[in-house]
């Protein structure tokens, strides 16, 4: 994983969510989804999005990369703070933590979803396979996210989904794992619904299976001391144990969820599995003569 650092030169507009992220503008001409210690879900929804994101990018799931963000409000020539109530909480200089943006918001849309016409020209629609299982596997609180930008191909108009959002990884803040949700997808499961869905599966999952939890442990290797609070790091490897034991039971949770899925699609398939309806997609911002990538808070 990238462990550059980056500096904020420009704060853009903040994101949804309730970690209350930055859309940022960096040093090196990127841009950056940034979210900030001290954020209200916790700093360790940082180090959740680091073990998810450094997991996927080791079984080959489209993760956009992670850069630490170097935050200098005197540099920057303003501050930014966290709203909480009727308060105003002013993020602390440092190290924070950037997901690139996988083409440039002020040239390109970022689709939230597609509809099945397009959802089925996108080229890495088998990994979503994947991510079931990462899902399962990792305790995704929330349910699962991915954003749609658009891509070559030969055959035309095409899209590649990447998957974002894993901060509610691990069960979340709380670092607990309660069991299983008996629903870990996406939210349109006609993604489930290609050829060789379940080998992919079962790729995936032969890799998950083979982790132990030092190796679990070791993927928090580079993060940053502070984004650890006390006593942090014996939670942290506890909750690898329970991870290495809980990779026993994915195996079944994930055919069950497929099953089910197969089900479900086999009643809509006379209905629209892939049809041919003319929906729209949706834009992750606002549209206009440019659309731009992301959609401030109302």
């Amino acid at each position: 994983m990238n462990q550059e650092v980056v500096r904020i030169d420009r704060i853009v507009r903040r994101m949804r969510g309730g970690s209350q992220s930055r859309l940022i503008h960096g040093h090196d001409g990127h841009f950056y989804v940034a979210t900030f210690r001290g954020n209200p879900q916790g700093d360790r929804t940082l180090i959740n999005e680091w073990i998810a994101t450094k997991l996927l990018r080791n079984l080959d799931l489209s993760a956009p990369p992670l850069v630490f963000l170097a935050y200098d409000p005197s540099f920057l020539g303003e501050s930014v703070s966290f709203t909480i109530g009727d308060r105003e909480i002013p993020i602390e200089p440092g190290l924070h933590l950037g997901s690139l943006c996988p083409v440039d918001p002020e040239e390109q849309a970022i689709y939230d979803f597609l509809p099945p016409k397009l959802l089925e020209k996108t080229v890495n629609l088998k990994d979503f396979a994947g991510m079931l299982v990462a899902d399962t596997f990792l305790d995704q609180v929330d349910r699962r996210q991915a954003i749609f930008v658009r891509t070559r191909s030969r055959q035309g108009l095409a899209f590649r989904a990447l998957f974002i959002d894993h901060g509610m990884a691990l069960g979340g803040s709380a670092w607990e794992l309660k069991g299983f949700k008996s629903d870990y997808s996406y939210f349109d499961r006609l993604v489930y619904s290609t050829p060789h869905v379940r080998s992919q599966c079962d790729r995936i999952l032969k890799t998950v299976e083979s982790l132990t939890a030092r190796d679990l442990f070791h993927m928090a290797a580079g993060i940053p001391e502070k984004w650890f609070d006390t006593g942090d790091y014996d939670v942290f490897a506890n909750l690898c144990a329970s991870l290495n034991h809980r990779k026993n039971e994915v195996h079944r949770l994930v055919s069950n969820q497929l099953d089910s899925f197969d089900l479900e699609c086999s009643m809509r398939s006379n209905v629209h599995a892939f049809s041919s309806e003319p929906l729209a997609c949706q834009p992750l911002g606002i549209s206009g003569e440019a659309l731009q990538t992301v959609r401030p808070e109302s």
